[in-house]
């Protein structure tokens, strides 16, 4: 692997990246000290850009945050400068993959994670600790599934998703485009795109 650049440093994604041998170029984080690690953190993409503008195809890329719409929007917002393929998938060694799983660009799986066979992982998906994917899962693009998820078998995911800490997606359930379940629902039937719930069972949360 090439070295990478990080959008978002996150010490856990700093950690996973020494643990597999991946060097850091340098990260793009307005919230972290320039000093705090040993590799350069620009302030933002327009000082990385600068330095960078002859070399961008020499590096991968990882867009780190955890929220869907910023992942989204650092993608989008790179998008002509940055070709798809460029975009790193990195995942822990301590993970469980099914070899009939497929998984798309600029994912990132974390320890103690498990995906099951049959199942499709999107691009710039994130798979937090100990999350997981059982049998013929659908996750789409820009999903969030954070710690200790899981998503049982036949669900249907749809882009930008968010699944919150422990909760359970029960099977055959289709979660709808940005909907977001809360930390330890309990999902029982299908959420419409842009729902928020929460609960046990799961219920939409009123404005």
């Amino acid at each position: 692997m090439k070295k990478v650049v990080l959008f978002g440093v996150f010490s856990e994604i700093v950690e996973l990246c020494k643990r597999k041998g991946i060097e850091i170029a340098c990260g793009i984080d307005p919230k972290v000290d320039n000093k705090a690690y040993n590799f350069e953190v620009f302030q933002n993409e327009l000082n990385f850009f600068q330095a960078y503008s002859k070399s961008l195809e020499s590096f991968e890329y990882i867009i780190v945050p955890d929220t869907p719409k910023v992942r989204f929007g650092i993608f989008q917002g790179n998008k002509s400068k940055i070709p798809m393929k460029h975009y790193a998938i990195i995942i822990d060694d301590n993970v469980f993959l099914s070899e009939t799983v497929k998984i798309g660009y600029g994912t990132i799986i974390l320890s103690g994670s498990l995906v099951s066979s049959n199942s499709i992982i999107g691009n710039f998906v994130k798979m937090n600790f100990f999350a997981r994917v059982h049998h013929d899962v659908v996750v789409e693009d820009f999903c969030t599934i954070a710690p200790g998820a899981t998503v049982l078998g036949r669900v249907h995911i749809g882009k930008g998703a968010y699944i919150g800490a422990n909760a359970t997606i029960l099977p055959n359930i289709t979660i709808g485009e940005w909907a977001t379940i809360g930390a330890g629902a309990v999902v029982t039937k299908n959420v419409e795109a842009h729902e928020v719930v929460a609960g046990v069972p799961a219920k939409k949360l009123t404005k």
